[in-house]
């Protein structure tokens, strides 16, 4: 948030109130795994409790599917675990 409050000219709580606005749930419902499925690690942010996230996108449509916030397997072993 404060790279982009730099880039930007603004304050980081500006960047923070809009990204706030335009939130939504990436993936509230989630009930099956593309056939194909991208995913990376990425460095967080601080108010996360890991160092490293986790994110997935749909590899044929290109549609971010979800960030996990912690990369470590019994997370993740949690989270793949919802899907039917």
């Amino acid at each position: 948030m404060t790279e982009i409050a730099r880039q930007k000219n603004i304050s980081t709580s500006s960047v923070y109130r809009v990204m706030k606005r335009f939130y939504r749930p990436l993936n509230p419902f989630k009930q099956t795994l593309p056939k194909v499925l991208c995913f990376d690690e990425f460095k967080s942010v601080r108010h996360v409790t890991s160092a490293m996230s986790f994110i997935m996108m749909d590899g044929q449509s290109h549609a971010l599917l979800d960030i996990v916030e912690n990369r470590r397997l019994p997370y993740l072993e949690r989270y793949f675990l919802g899907f039917h």
